[in-house]
Formats: C-alpha cells, sequence, structure tokens
C-alpha cells in the first residue's frame, strides 16, 4: 500500500498546490507500540508518516497501522487525526475505515485500518490501455463498473459529510476477489464544517481536480470535486489520456486557465457518450 507524500508550490493566485504523489522513503526506526499490537514490518511511508503491517492480538487479525511523521506540522496532524474520525464514521463496503485511534508515548498520533491486498486501480488501467482495442473491451466494461461502484461509495460518504478531494487511481484498490476500497482521506474536507482552516490550502492531485478546487474557491468546494475526478478517470479509461497532461503545476495552470479538454468523442471516433 502506499502513502502519500504532498509537494507545494504557489499558484498564479498565491494559494499554495498541494499535490499528493507516492513516494517509498526508508522506514524510521520504530516506535514501541501499544501492547494490543505487534509488528510485523514495514510497508510505506511519505511525507506525513508512515504504515506498517501490525497484528492486532485481541481480534487475532492482521491490520495496518498508519502513524504521523514525528515533528509534524500542526496542520498535518490535525488533517490526520480527522482522516481517521471522518473514516471511522463511514459505514460502507467500498471505504477503508479507521478502526482504532491513539497516540505513542511520545504523543505521535496513529490509527489502524484493514489490509487490503491487492492493486490499485492505477495499475489496472495501465493494464488495460497496454492491451489491443480487440481485447480491451470487457476488461474496459469491468473497470467503468469498478468506476460504478466507487461513485456509490463516495455518493454514501458525501450524505455522511465528507468530500474525499484526492480521488484518483492511486487512491483505490481493487482486492483479489474483485471488491474496490476507497482509501487515503488524508486532505478530506468535512462537508459539516466548511470553514475548517485545514480547508484553505489546494489541496489533491491536479490531474483529477475539478476547477473550483484549483482555484481555491472553498466557498463553491463539495461533493462535485470527487464527482469531477471520477469524470476525470472515466475519461482515461475510454480515451486513454486524462483531459490535461503535463507535471503537477502545468496540469494545475490548463484546469485552471485552459480551455475545456476535449470530448472524449473527439479522441475516440464512435463513442456513444
Amino acid at each position: 500500500m502506499l502513502t502519500t507524500t504532498w509537494r507545494t508550490a504557489l499558484g498564479p493566485n498565491g494559494l499554495p498546490i498541494v499535490e499528493g504523489r507516492e513516494d517509498w522513503p526508508p522506514p524510521r526506526p520504530v516506535l514501541k507500540l501499544p501492547d494490543r499490537y505487534q509488528d510485523r514490518g514495514f510497508l510505506a511511508a511519505g511525507a506525513v508518516g508512515e504504515i506498517r503491517r501490525v497484528h492486532d492480538t485481541k481480534l487475532a487479525t492482521e491490520l495496518v497501522m498508519k502513524i504521523c511523521r514525528r515533528g509534524a506540522t500542526t496542520v498535518q496532524r490535525r488533517r490526520f487525526e480527522r482522516e481517521a474520525r471522518l473514516t471511522a464514521r463511514l459505514h460502507h463496503p467500498n471505504i477503508l475505515p479507521a478502526l482504532d485511534l491513539g497516540v505513542f508515548e511520545d504523543n505521535t498520533p496513529w490509527f489502524t485500518m484493514p489490509e487490503v491486498r491487492g492493486r490499485t486501480l492505477r495499475e489496472v488501467i495501465t493494464e488495460l490501455l497496454a492491451m489491443s482495442p480487440q481485447e480491451r473491451a470487457r476488461p474496459q466494461r469491468r473497470v467503468i463498473e469498478l468506476v460504478e461502484e466507487v461513485a456509490q461509495a463516495l455518493g454514501y460518504a458525501h450524505e455522511q459529510g465528507v468530500a474525499h478531494r484526492d480521488v484518483k487511481p492511486e487512491n483505490l484498490m481493487v482486492g483479489r476477489f474483485g471488491d474496490v476500497r476507497v482509501m487515503d482521506f488524508g486532505v478530506a474536507m468535512d462537508l459539516r464544517t466548511p470553514e475548517d482552516e485545514l480547508d484553505d490550502a489546494v489541496v489533491g492531485t491536479p490531474l483529477y481536480m475539478a476547477p473550483e478546487q484549483a482555484r481555491g474557491e472553498i466557498a463553491h468546494c463539495g461533493p462535485t470535486m470527487d464527482v469531477y475526478a471520477l469524470g476525470v478517470m472515466l475519461y482515461q479509461v475510454l480515451t486513454g489520456s486524462t483531459p490535461y497532461e503535463g507535471d503537477g503545476v502545468q496540469v494545475w495552470h490548463q484546469v485552471v486557465e485552459g480551455p475545456p479538454p476535449d470530448p472524449a468523442d473527439r479522441l475516440r471516433p464512435g463513442f456513444d457518450p
């Protein structure tokens, strides 16, 4: 499983662009885990923290533990704790929830989640786009079905007052039995407290970012951000490319200032929208 590293740049309007990317830096020394958990090894890490596999001795099962980075800023720490609390209230089979939340002896926060083994939707889409058009039809239908399942899960989250804000293939895990889970609510917005200072920055991944999100129009941000990201994924599955191309800041400029992307049926003649 991957965690998210956040790269920050300033856009022309002066707002910080906080772009998520996956990273694998080396693990840090292990803190003493709570007695309930036994360490099973390092899985992944990023600027916000790290993920380790742990054994829950009470439930006799394997989980993952997300640990906030020591020395994290106040905003990073609050986002970390908010992720746990928001996902804990989302009871949906396609959403990866937080199960337990606590702090280490040095006051570093952590929370546990179920472990999902499988592939990210990014890997599934990459494999799909490498196929010939003749081979692609049936697997493409299945990927579209997975996106539909994600849409239902996000619709439920929106009903519960939570917008993900960083929906992208890397944050969707397809399990061994074909189920898909939405994960990494690290920059999620609590729609019940829209004026929270945690939401001042432009957060997310520009390739999948809605225009109002990219412009930092917090008052206009909400569930539509996630709906837009789902549309980008479907566009990618159907045409083989995202609406805009380039690095994070280049794409951000196109989303904010550029013309609308080419319609999918122009890139794929014969496609019925």
